[in-house]
């Protein structure tokens, strides 16, 4: 097997056992997601935001606060919590950690009424990396709302291995 073909597409597979008959798939298909993982990270993201399941891969929490009434407009702060076995980090690379975080307000018939995306490239020093193993990854924001009952999708796409995860909260205005 060519370790180096890092070319999209079909890989063969031959399996000896000496005497032995042995029943095993034929090969298998390498795709650029699994070559590039930052290349199918904004279908992830997408795919993601829009599913009414919640996807797994990366474990996460969110905190909703209480609601604040600011300037005339109604809004929601919340916590985004990532344990630090959630995501992977690239020793090799000075602590290296690349997380992308995106959320999304729902209005009751699914529709988004508002969306926010940020990228986290970071490489931690020692007493972040320390930090980060005993607690992981916090992130706050807030959302401003519109009246009624709405929803928060709030996804986690870890860009060094591709795993993504979500969480779907009620949020309400009123």
């Amino acid at each position: 097997m060519d370790k180096d073909n890092r070319r999209q597409g079909w890989r063969k597979i031959s399996l000896k056992a000496g005497h032995y008959n042995v029943r095993a798939r034929q090969g298998y298909y390498l795709t650029q997601a699994t070559v590039d993982p930052l290349a199918s990270a904004k279908f992830d993201i997408d795919a993601a935001l829009r599913s009414p399941l919640d996807y797994t891969c990366v474990p996460l929490r969110v905190l909703l606060k209480s609601r604040v009434d600011a300037d005339g407009k109604k809004k929601v702060p919340f916590s985004t919590v990532i344990p630090s076995t959630g995501v992977r980090v690239d020793t090799a690379d000075n602590n290296h950690v690349f997380i992308e975080i995106s959320y999304a307000v729902l209005s009751a018939d699914g529709n988004s009424t508002a969306k926010q995306d940020e990228s986290y490239n970071l490489n931690l020093n020692a007493e972040q990396m320390k930090q980060f193993t005993a607690m992981g990854l916090g992130f706050t924001d807030s959302v401003e709302l519109a009246p009624g009952s709405q929803k928060l999708r709030v996804v986690v796409r870890d860009n060094l291995s591709g795993r993504v995860g979500s969480v779907l909260a009620d949020i309400h205005a009123d």
